[in-house]
């Protein structure tokens, strides 16, 4: 697997950048998604008063900042993975040779 441009390039799971470990890759996911996703419920919160009425219409845009910090924060570490379901299904796959998974 590794000749192809597929295997060189990691077969689009994430790694760990040389000096961290993987508890550092597994707690920077963890905050990460949770900053997003408490970015995501804060900004389309139903039950704001009605002075905060224009935010479900600006929701977009402390969302898109809250991604670009987390990306900005997690590049040096895990090469920006802020979504478990795609770096999870993504390494099993690609790993599958070297765990002896069969499929």
């Amino acid at each position: 697997m590794g000749k192809t441009r597929y295997g060189a390039l990691g077969g689009g799971a994430n790694s760990m950048n040389h000096g961290y470990t993987k508890g550092d890759g597994l707690r920077a996911e963890i905050v990460s998604t949770f900053v997003l996703v408490y970015t995501v419920f804060s900004a389309t919160d139903a039950k704001r008063s009605a002075r905060d009425s224009h935010v479900p219409t600006l929701a977009p845009l402390p969302i898109g900042f809250a991604v670009f910090l987390v990306h900005l924060a997690t590049i040096p570490i895990i090469r920006t993975g802020i979504n478990p379901a795609r770096s999870l299904g993504a390494a099993i796959i690609f790993n599958k040779d070297k765990a002896g998974m069969t499929m």
